[in-house]
């Protein structure tokens, strides 16, 4: 898929789809629970506060060879009305040399087509976070993103559903990458399908008193 990338065209949805969507082995994933709302200072300030978050483990994903190699540890998600939350979950120190020169970035499928770039600065801050769109004239637009970001001992994005355009009801796919200064994307996960998250309705929590 890189093919696309490197000739400037969209990377077809279809090709994020599995070809059996019930495979055996697909990526790891558990859903969201409740509606959450953590702080967002690249810490886990507590248990509770993503303990209702969709999760992916990179653990289970591949060999132990791979696992020992891969930055990215996991990854959580979750939502409240307005709002996208992730937070990346690294094995090595955010403020460690190994991550000079790298940025992490949050990548949509769905419903529109974008990439959210996060350089850390060697205290382990996020710098000047841009989000890229494609124009109408199908170019590719860095805009400074709107939204919360902190990296401390984790990631933790705090992203508006407006910024993604995506609406109650709507189907969000996305997934996170590592990236080096020149461009080369160096780890992804999850590697094979992307994490899907449905935008809540406002009778979400109602929904699941009665399930």
């Amino acid at each position: 898929m890189n093919i696309y990338e490197l000739i400037g065209l969209d990377v077809p949805s279809y090709l994020w789809s599995p070809i059996i969507s019930d495979r055996v082995g697909s990526d790891p994933t558990s859903e969201p629970i409740s509606l959450i709302k953590p702080t967002i200072d690249g810490r886990v300030t507590t248990y509770y506060e993503w303990s209702s978050a969709g999760s992916y483990s990179t653990d289970r994903s591949g060999g132990a060879m791979h696992r020992a190699e891969s930055m990215i540890k996991g990854i959580f998600y979750g939502f409240d009305y307005d709002h996208l939350y992730v937070r990346i979950d690294s094995s090595v120190d955010l403020k460690d040399e190994s991550m000079s020169g790298l940025s992490v970035a949050l990548h949509t499928i769905e419903p529109r087509r974008s990439k959210i770039d996060m350089s850390i600065n060697p205290d382990g801050q996020v710098r000047h976070p841009t989000l890229y769109l494609r124009s109408a004239a199908d170019e590719p637009m860095g805009l400074r993103a709107d939204g919360v970001f902190c990296a401390d001992r984790v990631v933790e994005i705090k992203m508006p559903f407006s910024e993604l355009a995506a609406s109650p009801g709507d189907r969000i796919l996305f997934f996170v990458s590592i990236i080096r200064q020149d461009g080369m994307e160096i780890e992804k996960f999850p590697k094979r399908s992307p994490i899907t998250v449905l935008v809540p309705t406002l009778d979400f929590e109602s929904t699941l008193w009665s399930v």
